[in-house]
């Protein structure tokens, strides 16, 4: 080439150029929109993270209450418990009574039946 030769940007390469900026342009883009993904990705696995912990908290308060629950009734059932030896121990001696009650009774009433009895044989004759 001589000194009064320039090199005159051709038009093909400015265009060649042009759409290089554009590529580069259009994958910075690309990948801004990508980490703008990964965020709101990254915010929404922080969310699930926090609503688990939070089922967490609930489950272990809900786990608590049922084990006061269970302990509750553990305690009525000694009371039931309790009260159903009382009340066969009543039973028991309600039975014993009556039994006594029935023998000491029934010798007396024995000999008022066989007395009436002779009674109603002598007012007949």
């Amino acid at each position: 080439m001589t000194s009064t030769e320039t090199v005159s940007p051709r038009p093909a390469d400015t265009s060649q150029g042009d759409d290089f900026s554009r590529a580069i342009l259009n994958i910075l883009e690309d990948t801004r929109d990508e980490r703008e993904r990964q965020g709101e990705s990254q915010r929404a696995v922080l969310n699930i993270l926090e609503d688990i912990d939070t089922d967490r908290v609930l489950l272990e308060s809900a786990q608590k209450a049922l084990l006061n629950i269970l302990e509750d009734f553990d305690v009525e059932r000694r009371k039931v418990d309790s009260a159903n030896l009382d009340l066969l121990a009543v039973n028991e001696a309600m039975r014993t009574f009556v039994a006594v009650a029935a023998h000491d009774l029934r010798s007396p009433l024995a000999s008022m039946v066989g007395f009436s009895s002779l009674l109603t044989e002598n007012c007949r004759r």
